[in-house]
């Protein structure tokens, strides 16, 4: 449904996300949405546990030395969202193939994909990082924490996510279901308390304190609790709800800046 939207006093998480596009999109948001700057701003706040190693890094994809990388890996550009490549089996892969694609990648100004602006201060490079066990099979599971300046988190949960049959649930700080509904991602599966819960919780409030809202993603996998990325315009701002008291709901959890 089209909605009109009320950037002169927005009120609905939606409009607030808007909001922010056109008068918050700082360096800083620039520099944290990067996957490869985020790491030192990690490791100062919540330390270096959390961070996946780093396999190689990248300007130029043609330098990829693939016989030097694991038999399965991952390869990601450091800008924009959704430039990844799973390799599970480095025997079949077209090497060519995907330094094409990551060459486009690279050439793309995420910025104005969807008008997040603070894209523009990414440094787009190509970088590896070890494989996730779990991945294959659909259980690892990608906990997405919702923090916000005016209320409680709300944690997004997802898997399945490679076989094209994206299982979804939403839960607050102490596992209890929310009433959430989204229509591109309906609620789907009830998802085990993660063993690492207080820890995502807090170290998401470590990293997001400067800021009226971020997502940041986690990830567990074989005991241990890995930090995935920071979003702060999550689906561009076009969430579509299934009805417009959660998109009203979500959005009085935010109190905007002041603009400047």
């Amino acid at each position: 449904m089209h909605q009109d939207l009320n950037l002169e006093d927005p009120q609905s998480f939606n409009e607030k996300i808007q909001w922010m596009k056109l008068n918050d999109s700082t360096p800083l948001k620039g520099q944290l949405s990067d996957k490869l700057l985020v790491r030192d701003y990690v490791e100062e706040r919540v330390g270096d546990q959390v961070l996946l190693p780093v396999l190689g890094i990248w300007d130029n994809p043609e330098d990829i030395d693939f016989d030097a990388l694991p038999e399965k890996f991952a390869l990601k550009a450091s800008h924009g969202s959704g430039f990844n490549i799973i390799v599970t089996d480095k025997s079949r892969i077209n090497r060519k193939e995907i330094i094409e694609k990551l060459k486009f990648w690279l050439s793309l100004d995420f910025s104005y994909e969807a008008f997040e602006m603070h894209y523009q201060y990414n440094h787009p490079r190509v970088f590896a990082e070890p494989y996730l066990d779990g991945f294959e099979s659909g259980d690892l599971i990608d906990y997405k924490v919702f923090h916000f300046n005016n209320g409680p988190d709300i944690i997004e949960v997802m898997r399945d996510r490679s076989s094209g049959r994206l299982k979804v649930a939403y839960y607050d700080e102490n596992w209890e279901p929310v009433d959430l509904h989204r229509n591109d991602q309906p609620r789907t599966f009830d998802c085990p308390r993660p063993h690492f819960l207080q820890e995502m919780l807090d170290y998401s409030a470590k990293l997001a304190e400067e800021f009226s809202f971020v997502r940041v993603d986690w990830y567990e996998t074989n005991n241990k609790l890995y930090f995935g990325e920071m979003t702060f315009t999550p689906a561009a701002g076009i969430f579509k709800f299934e009805d417009e008291k959660y998109d009203r709901w979500l959005g009085s959890r935010i109190i905007l800046p002041v603009e400047y």
